[in-house]
């Protein structure tokens, strides 16, 4: 066929339409292009996950609930992604007949169409067939395949069970001991498959060799205790019956490897222990050596063990292979991995974990165990300190006597050094020194607004970590030396300024050892708020009632106070003058009970103002008219 496009197709269309039928028409223009569109092709029409499009008398069940994949080969060699219409309808409804459409990404390949079977009835056969579409081309239908719809999964879940692991609470058979395991759905002909899983294991599908018949697996525990196996038994749509959990117990057999590494070239000892009683002898290979049999004997009526010597001979990684025997019979095997470092060990019963700590400017020893034969000395160095040569003892250890100069977190450094000049890995501790110098802290110093003041009694506490305290002595600005006990948390003392501004404790420590620390000295501001009295409405308590007046007295705290500003339940200030004394009294009546407020500054002759000071009192319930009656 020969297709006029564009322009030309369009005019010569015009010229013919209007022309009279006797008149000659000339139509002169570009030559006409032939264009060949070739009809896509269809194939392979099934659902995705099959291998060939099924029959009606033996239809791929396919589940209710989840989606199904029509598929089916598209190829148009000159119209870029082609399609496949997929149709789809009952058997016995052909009037049902639904139309989809999945599309090819390029010139041919699997076109797919998701599709839910969901508005459909559990039994219901369904047909589909497909054709493919260019846009232009469509081709003929393709012949139907069949499905049936199974909505209904398995009712029960499968029952499992297992010989060598019951699940009966009891711990059995052992941590890498194989056991079998039995899926049974009893005779379910719905069930083709089962689905299990454990904590260790992902989803394995096990199909059953005929419908309903159990199937069985060999699992090996991985770990001791308690241990679950999931299982779901599956018909042939894939739906799934309730899931079973089969729990059971796992005893630990394996045996425990421990290796105590005195060092490298040093004697260590090997110990091997496990709770399965019946284990008669160990056998264990360091590294890719031989191994080596050895005889388990028994620890009490829970365990057998063997202990044996073991000299590890280069630094490093050394990986030790164990097994337990039961006479000839292998039960279980371990393997466990050890860094031997030839790095001395480094102790102290004070400097370092689990000791309380050193003290500054106190001699603490640190003994040094060598990690390697033949030491014949060590590099010691504290903090910034110079590094210190120490000799080596017969044995190679040594003791290092050390007085840290300052509280806090050091680090220490040692190396030690062979016969040969070998020099060892470095071992890195840190030392605690504690402060023998007692802190001093001053309980409501520095509050705001304050609660100190001339007259008021402080509580301060003088504390130090360092052990060994007996107790504490002090100095109140200028006042005799005192002395406190300590306990737990230092010693708690109470003062009481007889002036505002610098204010000064200095503090001791004295050691059960009879030695004394230096002194520390605080100095702490006291404030110079004006002091509040008053006998009707006491500070904090209940007093007074509404209507009944009270007199309240400023006490100066500043040298020369002049007068004094005062607001009453945050209104308006009102000043009063200083009698010659430095004192005022104001007359407050409260015409309503509860909490009340009165803050008060002075001010001195120059009128500097001293620090507020706020004054909190309760005005008591008033009485009620039958209670005034009656009294």
């Amino acid at each position: 066929m020969i297709v006029l496009k564009g322009a030309t197709a369009a005019l010569a269309l015009v010229l013919l339409t209007a022309a009279p039928a006797h008149a000659a028409v000339f139509v002169t223009a570009a030559p006409a292009h032939a264009a060949v569109n070739n009809p896509p092709t269809i194939s392979d029409v099934k659902l995705y996950d099959q291998n060939a499009c099924a029959a009606q008398d033996a239809p791929t069940v396919i589940p209710g609930a989840a989606s199904v994949y029509l598929s089916a080969e598209v190829s148009d060699p000159d119209t870029y992604s082609p399609q496949a219409r997929f149709a789809i309808w009952p058997v016995d409804h052909p009037d049902q007949r639904q139309v989809v459409v999945g599309s090819v990404s390029g010139y041919s390949g699997p076109a797919r169409k998701e599709w839910r079977p969901s508005e459909f009835a559990h039994g219901t056969v369904l047909a589909f067939q497909a054709q493919a579409t260019d846009g232009t081309n469509v081709t003929d239908w393709s012949a139907p395949c069949f499905m049936r719809v199974d909505a209904v999964a398995p009712a029960k879940g499968p029952v499992v069970s297992s010989a060598e692991y019951p699940a009966d609470g009891s711990f059995h058979n052992g941590v890498g001991k194989p056991g079998t395991f039995r899926f049974d759905a009893e005779g379910d002909p719905d069930v083709v498959a089962y689905v299990w899983r454990s904590s260790s294991n992902p989803q394995t599908v096990i199909p059953a060799p005929a419908p309903g018949a159990p199937v069985t697996i060999e699992y090996t525990p991985t770990r001791d205790g308690i241990v679950s196996l999931y299982v779901t038994a599956l018909d042939a749509a894939k739906n799934r019956s309730p899931e079973t959990s089969y729990t059971f117990a796992v005893r630990e057999i394996r045996p425990g490897i421990a290796l105590d590494v005195a060092g490298v070239g040093l004697p260590g000892t090997l110990r091997l222990a496990t709770g399965a009683t019946t284990v008669t002898s160990f056998g264990y290979r360091v590294g890719d050596a031989a191994e080596i049999r050895v005889p388990a004997v028994a620890e009490g009526t829970s365990q057998v063990a063997a202990e044996v010597p073991l000299t590890v001979t280069a630094k490093g990684e050394v990986t030790v292979t164990a097994r337990s025997f039961e006479g000839d019979a292998p039960l279980s095997q371990a393997t466990k991995t050890f860094t031997v470092s030839d790095a001395p060990r480094v102790t102290s019963d004070d400097l370092l974990w689990p000791g309380t700590g050193g003290v500054a400017g106190r001699e603490s020893t640190l003994t040094l165990t060598p990690r390697s034969a033949d030491v014949a000395t060590y590099r010691f160095t504290a903090g910034s300190e110079p590094t210190r040569v120490v000799p080596a003892g017969p044995d190679g250890t040594a003791v290092v006597r050390w007085t840290p100069p300052a509280p806090g977190t050091v680090a220490v450094t040692v190396t030690s050094l062979t016969t040969t000049g070998t020099v060892s890995d470095e071992t890195h501790v840190n030392a605690t020194v504690l402060d023998p110098v007692p802190t001093i802290t001053v309980a409501g110093s520095g509050s705001w607004p304050p609660v100190d003041g001339i007259g008021r009694p402080l509580t301060i506490n003088i504390h130090s970590p360092a052990p060994g305290i007996a107790s504490y002595s002090y100095h109140f600005n200028d006042g005799p030396e005192l002395t406190a006990p300590s306990d737990s948390g230092g010693a708690y003392i109470t003062v009481t300024p007889d002036h505002a501004g610098d204010n000064t404790l200095r503090a001791r420590t004295h050691f059960s050892n009879g030695t004394t620390s230096a002194e520390r000295t605080l100095t702490f501001q006291v404030s110079d708020a004006p002091i509040i009295t008053s006998p009707d409405y006491p500070e904090g308590t209940d007093a007074g009632g509404p209507g009944i007046p009270g007199t309240f007295t400023f006490h100066p705290a500043q040298p020369t106070v002049h007068s004094y500003t005062y607001s009453y339940e945050y209104g308006d200030d009102q000043t009063v003058t200083a009698a010659p004394d430095g004192t005022a009294t104001i007359v407050i009546t409260p015409d309503s009970e509860g909490w009340k407020t009165l803050q008060v500054t002075s001010h001195n002759a120059d009128g500097t103002p001293s620090d507020p000071r706020e004054y909190n009192f309760t005005v008591a319930t008033a009485p009620s008219s039958a209670t005034k009656a009656k009294k």
